[in-house]
C-alpha cells in the first residue's frame, strides 16, 4: 500500500516517536491522537504524529486547529490566532 520510503506505522517518511521518549507534553499529545475517541480524523497518522517530533510547535498548533477546526468557531476567533 505505501511507497518504500513511508513508514507504514505514521503513514508519512519520519516513523512515530516512542511515546516513552516524549517529555511529558509530548505524551499527553501522544495519548490524545491515539485516543480512538478523540477528535482526529487519522490519529498518529499523518500531521498530527508529525508534531509528535516537535512538542513545541504541537503546544501552540493543536490548540489552534481545536478553535479553528470546529464548525462553531467564527471567523474572527481565526482572524486573532493569524495576527
Amino acid at each position: 500500500m505505501y511507497s518504500g520510503d513511508i513508514d507504514p506505522g505514521s503513514g508519512c517518511r519520519l516513523p512515530l516517536p516512542k511515546r516513552e521518549e516524549l517529555d511529558e507534553f509530548g505524551q499527553l499529545t501522544y495519548d490524545s491522537l491515539a485516543d480512538p475517541k478523540g477528535r482526529t480524523l487519522r490519529g498518529l497518522k499523518g500531521p498530527g504524529g508529525i508534531l509528535l517530533h516537535s512538542p513545541a510547535l504541537a503546544r501552540h498548533s493543536r490548540p489552534l486547529t481545536t478553535i479553528c477546526g470546529t464548525r462553531r468557531a467564527s471567523e474572527d476567533a481565526c482572524a486573532n490566532w493569524r495576527s
